[in-house]
């Protein structure tokens, strides 16, 4: 066998076993690998269709809202772990008014008050915090435009960020981790 042979069998066969361990790391319930020259597939886990996501206005007490519809999926700010970490304070403390969501990470969506994909309403100038739960696999909460980022964490975890909305517009919050974004792990946060 030729040296450049050896190359792309080897290349190949690394590029195989990363592309397992990622899906094993994110928690992909199927690997397909096909033939050498074609690309790899990794097949997000089978999903039930879910109603439309709620539009949540700011100044809304979601716990009180979830309660009233007997919706007993908030987490009234708790974390998986009882504890929520502080990983990003991108704004000043200020007396503005405040507005917290408290989102879950599943493969491969964000969930809150047990719809997929919720859009975020907030008015312009308030302080934001996002409370990130992760249920399964690995994942962040990001939304570019307002500098915000939740750790990247594991399930079980739980992170949380605060910030301004001092940009309107309508924005898409993601996970940045591996191509998840790509697969429908995203939402809109629109300021107004």
């Amino acid at each position: 066998m030729n040296t450049q042979k050896m190359r792309t069998r080897l290349f190949v066969t690394v590029s195989v076993m990363l592309l397992l361990l990622a899906a094993l790391i994110v928690g992909c319930t199927k690997v397909d690998v096909v033939s050498p020259g074609d690309e790899a597939f990794v097949s997000p886990p089978e999903t039930l269709p879910v109603p439309p996501a709620p539009i949540v206005e700011s100044g809304t007490n979601v716990s009180a809202a979830a309660s009233d519809a007997n919706d007993s999926s908030v987490s009234n700010g708790s974390s998986v772990n009882g504890a929520i970490d502080s990983v990003a304070d991108s704004a000043p403390a200020s007396s503005a008014p405040e507005v917290t969501f408290s989102l879950t990470g599943e493969n491969f969506k964000f969930v809150m008050d047990g719809h997929d994909a919720p859009e975020l309403r907030v008015t312009l100038g308030e302080k934001v915090r996002i409370e990130f739960a992760n249920a399964q696999g690995f994942h962040d909460w990001v939304l570019d435009e307002l500098n915000a980022r939740t750790a990247q964490i594991r399930a079980g975890e739980s992170s949380s960020v605060e910030f301004v909305a001092d940009k309107k517009g309508t924005f898409e919050y993601y996970c940045s981790v591996g191509s998840h974004r790509q697969m429908g792990m995203k939402g809109r946060f629109v300021v107004e």
